[in-house]
């Protein structure tokens, strides 16, 4: 007898299996944040340009005088000037950008200023007159 339920218990597996552990309490996932915390600000594409121009020779600028900026490879944005020589972009294009400044009897200057959002670029470009090297 003693081999039989010796047999009956190698035959069955073992012992009985313990009973199926109750399902997991299902927890709530937490709530989302506020919209303002989730809500990423687009990435500035425009930033403040100040061209100051100057003559060399201490002369007010000429009527007519222009300064601008050109992206690489785009075209020129030129503005005539305002009266004290300060030509103001409020949306310049962020990155590197070349300035120019012109005026008749002058000779054009290009300079290389990197524009950064939210922090004004300020330059100084001095413009000279043609015949200035010629003596």
């Amino acid at each position: 007898m003693f081999l039989a339920a010796a047999g009956a218990y190698l035959l069955l597996g073992g012992p009985a299996a313990p009973p199926p552990a109750p399902p997991a309490a299902e927890v709530e996932p937490p709530p989302p944040p506020p919209p303002s915390e989730t809500r990423t600000r687009p990435l500035a594409t425009t930033g403040t340009l100040v061209i100051r121009v100057t003559t060399e020779d201490g002369k007010d600028l000429p009527e007519g005088t222009r300064a601008g900026y050109a992206k690489y490879g785009g075209p020129p944005r030129m503005r005539s000037q305002g009266g004290d020589g300060r030509f103001l972009f409020t949306d310049a294009p962020v990155g590197e950008i070349e300035v120019i400044a012109e005026a008749k009897g002058y000779r054009e200057v290009r300079q290389r200023v990197v524009v950064q959002p939210g922090v004004p670029a300020e330059t100084v470009v001095v413009i000279s007159p043609l015949e200035s090297s010629s003596k």
